[in-house]
């Protein structure tokens, strides 16, 4: 009986747990002008080429050569967010015309709406030319997150040695549960301690 009844507290605590996540359990993809705004001091390699283009939402490689190519193999390029984010890991299509180049050695930054430091990523590596995309997890997620400077410490060496990014993307991180869970969850591990504490006096 006391067995039965530790198994239905402990089912019922994790369904607690598992409704205050499951609204937001699945990972968000931000993308797309209408939730990143980019802009980079960088000089163009090209007029052809903006800095918009990387967070257009065209991901695709086609005849205009979609995406942002800068004169320059190293430096910062930031990305507003339009509203504030909890972000678990970024995404990179990189390279323009697909032929080994595209960004090398990178890391971001990540700053609240007060423009405040909320951290830096370790430093990842961009695949040399490539059509499908890359997404690099974070230690732990970064939250509350209003801009991101993506620095570029280096480029891929192809026909030129310059910054080239398709696309860039993120993906939110699933929130912290509210406390009125996890007291659910406490309450329930409480019913199977006071049992096992019955058991323990009989």
């Amino acid at each position: 009986m006391i067995r039965f009844a530790i198994k239905a507290a402990v089912a019922c605590s994790l369904a607690a747990l598992a409704v205050g996540t499951s609204v937001t359990a699945n990972a968000a993809l931000i993308m797309g002008p209408s939730q990143i705004s980019a802009s980079s001091s960088l000089p163009l390699y090209s007029p052809a080429f903006p800095v918009s283009a990387l967070a257009d939402g065209i991901t695709a490689e086609n005849n205009a050569l979609n995406g942002f190519a800068a004169n320059a193999n190293s430096g910062i390029i930031t990305l507003d967010l339009i509203g504030t984010y909890d972000l678990e890991s970024f995404v990179l299509w990189n390279d323009v015309n697909v032929f080994l180049e595209g960004i090398k050695d990178f890391k971001l930054h990540f700053y609240d709406d007060a423009n405040g430091l909320l951290g830096t990523s370790a430093t990842f590596v961009g695949p040399q030319g490539s059509l499908a995309p890359r997404t690099y997890t974070f230690a732990s997620p970064f939250r509350g997150v209003s801009k991101v400077e993506l620095q570029v410490l280096s480029a891929h060496v192809g026909v030129v040695n310059n910054i080239e990014i398709r696309e860039v993307a993120f993906n939110s991180a699933p929130p912290i549960p509210e406390p009125s869970t996890w007291a659910m969850l406490a309450a329930g591990l409480g019913v199977v301690a006071a049992g096992l504490s019955r058991r323990a006096v009989k």
